[in-house]
């Protein structure tokens, strides 16, 4: 018996372990730079997005694709900064490749370099990452939820965020 819950201990432990060392790259990433006045930080909780969807099942709203993609968000991380954007960039994309995303696209051009990731659960994409390294400026959007990618591109629209634009990629 004593065998059994020592063996039962160990196995709690190792799963408890593994649950933190898998904290997302993100959430580390922001953890890391949220109070760093360097950076602009946005957070919209899961809260905002169930009040979002409250109030459409309220009211008729003219555009049902964009009320679906933020009915089914949970939430949206935005970090941002003009101060070394490079080194951000390189630092946000090692977290990302030793983590749980796999490279969904990338675009490079003059002046930016875009990569988009995703963390997904079968056909559902459980979370994108927006990466936007230039010159002049760094930029890492996380969205969690249950994200369609066909159909986050109507967030470019909505949200007036330096690198946002880049959503609309994913529709083709």
């Amino acid at each position: 018996m004593k065998t059994i819950n020592i063996f039962f201990i160990v196995i709690a432990t190792v799963v408890a372990i593994q649950a933190n060392a898998q904290q997302d790259a993100i959430t580390r990433l922001f953890g890391k730079y949220v109070d760093d006045t360097r950076f602009t930080a946005v957070y919209i909780s899961p809260k905002v997005f169930d009040m979002i969807s409250t109030l459409t099942k309220e009211q008729q709203v003219k555009d049902k694709e964009l009320t679906e993609v933020l009915t089914n968000l949970k939430g949206i991380r935005i970090l941002s900064t003009e101060t070394t954007p490079k080194a951000f960039f390189q630092e946000a994309l090692k977290s990302l490749e030793t983590n749980k995303f796999d490279l969904l696209m990338q675009v490079r051009d003059k002046t930016e370099n875009v990569r988009f990731f995703v963390r997904d659960d079968g056909p559902v994409v459980d979370e994108l990452i927006l990466l936007v390294g230039g010159d002049n400026s760094f930029t890492v959007m996380s969205f969690t939820g249950k994200i369609d990618l066909k159909k986050i591109s109507k967030l470019s629209e909505s949200i007036n965020v330096d690198g946002a634009e880049h959503l609309e990629k994913l529709e083709k």
